[in-house]
Formats: structure tokens, C-alpha cells, sequence
């Protein structure tokens, strides 16, 4: 339909894994935080959030039951669910929640060593570069040009 909306629109994201969003290539802890965009955690007791790792994944859930909040009740429940990168050891997941409400969850990474080998390239005899003739700069670009 020529008039669809849905023609417009991005396709929509699928579930990457944690390591497709953080630099795992730095020898830095892997960090998952909770912050304003994610979850606001302020709003519940240390006892009523838990960090689970479950298989390949690490799940974060906070709840509360009913409770007074601005003259109304209110009961807030979220589930967070990451996929661990590989190179995650989980078994030394460690969680805090600073004073401000941000839940910070660290675990170091492995360091992994990758199986690299070298395939080497025949060449055919008859090979021989050709020059570029796709772009050829007489003089310079001017930078008003970018």
C-alpha cells in the first residue's frame, strides 16, 4: 500500500548481546548499569531487587508490593534480561547499589585467546596491479567541500 506507514519505519532491533553494545575489546571490567534510562531503582528496598544468572543470561527484577507513594498506592515490578558475552565469568558477578539508586553489576572477563591462523595467498603469475581509476584528485578537496 502506497500510503502504509509501517513503509517508513526502521526495522525493528533484534536481541543483541551485551558484548555487541560495550567495548569488550578493552581490558576493563564488563559493567551493566541500571541508570534514568534503563530502571529506576531508587525506588525499591535492597531486598526487593535480586540479580540472577540464568544459563547464558543475567537477570535483574525489582518488586515491590502496594505501598502509599503522593496520596495513591502504587506497586512497581521490572525485569531486565541481558545475554552474557562469552568471555563473562559469572561465577564472580559482583552487585552494588550506591547511595544514589544506581545498581551497578561487574563480573571481569576472561581473556580469551583467539585461534588465529595465517592462510597464505597464491598468486597467479600473470597477476599484476592495475592503477586506480575510480577516483583521481587533480588537487586538493577544500574543507568547506565536507
Amino acid at each position: 500500500m502506497k500510503g502504509d506507514i509501517s513503509s517508513h519505519l526502521p526495522p525493528p532491533q533484534r536481541n543483541r548481546p551485551v558484548e555487541d553494545d560495550i567495548a569488550t575489546w578493552l581490558h576493563l571490567p564488563l559493567r551493566i548499569h541500571l541508570d534514568r534510562n534503563a530502571a529506576n531503582v531508587s525506588q525499591f528496598h535492597p531486598e526487593e531487587l535480586s540479580v540472577n544468572v540464568v544459563g547464558n543470561g543475567l537477570v535483574i527484577e525489582g518488586h515491590h508490593q502496594e505501598r502509599e507513594d503522593n496520596g495513591g498506592l502504587v506497586e512497581r515490578h521490572f525485569v531486565r534480561k541481558y545475554f552474557l558475552p562469552k568471555s563473562a565469568k559469572p561465577e564472580e558477578l559482583v552487585s552494588k547499589l550506591s547511595e544514589d539508586g544506581l545498581l551497578s553489576v561487574t563480573m571481569p572477563k576472561v581473556e580469551t585467546v583467539e585461534n588465529v591462523r595465517s592462510i597464505p595467498i597464491e598468486v597467479d603469475p600473470k597477476w599484476k596491479m592495475q592503477p586506480c581509476r575510480d577516483v583521481v584528485l587533480h588537487r586538493p578537496i577544500p574543507l568547506w567541500w565536507w
